[in-house]
């Protein structure tokens, strides 16, 4: 099927104001920005500094957005990044998705929608030009409107599909829940076939479940799903990926999702890749599926038909994951789940909830202060400092079982 035509947006001129220098943009930007001088991350006050140096006029404005002046966090740099490229593109564009981004309260689908505006505009600007051309665009974008565009960027490779969610009436489910740490967060589904309630109903969960499991407030106010029914899945494409700031889901006709994928995505909102070694996000991920569909009481139980897949692959501990030369990578990976669950759900019950809720606080905490991917040493003190008064012994025993790191004491 041949895609639609798409009539192209012209770029629209406008005078843009003499760039200032460097040193007068880092001069005034301290003196509006508070946390100027002494950056969240290394990297952070360069995007906005390049936006200055294009138009001191928008510059100045992104300087005085709620989002900016609290300071600026991973998604909040791309947002600045997008707008930079906007204005490269239509400068009266970038000022417009700015003033959206602008609007009160600071909620994260107002500026994620400007980091995804840049993936598209920098690896597929024929769709992105799609996208700006739809009457449902220039007319005004409302929260849904800016919830898709955060969605719809992530499957630009499926050329039929993105076209036909762009063109055609979207199918969408919302709804705000109120978590018990969090607040407010508001939840948008999206799909390409009908859906009913049942995935409000299932995401809430898995908030619910993992925001208990690591005793931190849930770290967005908008959790995003695209959740898509393909009539072929021959080719690996179903299953769930989380891009940090949303998650896909993809189906087969005929085929639901299952909860667990779900939850383990959604559990990927704090489990990045930078939160530690993989078997760690990936095993926590696992276990917070496993913890949430328990709920309530959340007796966990290590599985042992994992363990006995992982043993008879020749993957017998978590350290053997650290062979970049083992010669079964399937089996080399797939453990990183599956002993990876395995030997948390194992700790989860050696010091119980509170003690290992509060080894995942310290490890999000560093994910939080840019301190990323921990060394496995790290990680074992993180757990170790956590651990009750006379369960010393089976904790490391635990350790040097499943996963065997030279640094626990013999």
């Amino acid at each position: 099927t041949t895609p639609p035509t798409t009539p192209k947006a012209e770029p629209t001129t406008t005078s843009t104001p003499a760039p200032t220098t460097e040193d007068a943009a880092h001069a005034e930007l301290a003196q509006m920005l508070a946390w100027y001088d002494t950056p969240p991350h290394p990297g952070a006050v360069v995007p906005i500094v390049e936006v200055w140096l294009r138009d001191a006029a928008l510059g100045r404005d992104l300087a005085q957005a709620n989002w900016i002046a609290d300071g600026i966090e991973r998604l909040e740099n791309d947002a600045v990044y997008g707008l930079g490229l906007l204005h490269d593109y239509d400068p009266a564009l970038a000022q417009r998705m700015l003033a959206y981004s602008a609007e009160a309260p600071a909620l994260d689908r107002n500026t994620m929608f400007l980091g995804a505006l840049w993936s598209l505009l920098t690896h597929d600007p024929d769709k992105f030009e799609m996208l700006i051309a739809q009457p449902w665009f220039a007319d005004g974008l409302d929260g849904e409107e800016r919830a898709f565009i955060v969605a719809i960027d992530k499957i630009t490779g499926l050329d039929q599909l993105y076209t036909d969610l762009l063109t055609s009436p979207r199918t969408t489910r919302s709804a705000t829940v109120t978590l018990p740490l969090a607040g407010d967060v508001t939840i948008w589904a999206f799909a390409n076939r009908p859906m009913g309630e049942e995935i409000l109903e299932a995401v809430e969960r898995g908030l619910r479940g993992v925001e208990a499991l690591m005793g931190a407030p849930f770290p967005s106010t908008d959790v995003i799903v695209l959740s898509l029914t393909l009539d072929d899945c021959s080719e690996g494409l179903c299953g769930g990926v989380n891009f940090v700031d949303s998650l896909v889901l993809i189906s087969e006709a005929g085929q639901s999702f299952a909860n667990s994928t779900l939850y383990h995505e959604i559990a990927h909102f704090y489990l990045t890749a930078e939160f530690g070694p993989f078997w760690l996000y990936e095993g926590v991920a696992n276990l917070a599926a496993s913890y949430t569909a328990a709920l309530p009481g959340a007796d966990l139980v290590p599985d042992p038909h994992g363990l006995q897949y992982c043993e008879e692959n020749g993957v017998p501990d978590l350290h053997t994951l650290n062979d970049h030369d083992h010669p079964d990578a399937v089996a080399r990976q797939t453990c990183g789940y599956i002993l990876g669950e395995y030997f948390l759900t194992v700790l989860y019950n050696i010091m119980g909830e509170p003690a290992f809720s509060a080894a995942l606080r310290e490890l999000h905490g560093l994910y939080l202060a840019y301190e990323h991917h921990p060394s496995e040493q790290r990680v074992y003190q993180a757990f170790l400092r956590q651990v009750p008064p006379g369960s010393a012994t089976a904790f490391n025993d635990a350790w040097r079982r499943y996963h065997n790191g030279p640094f626990v004491p013999p």
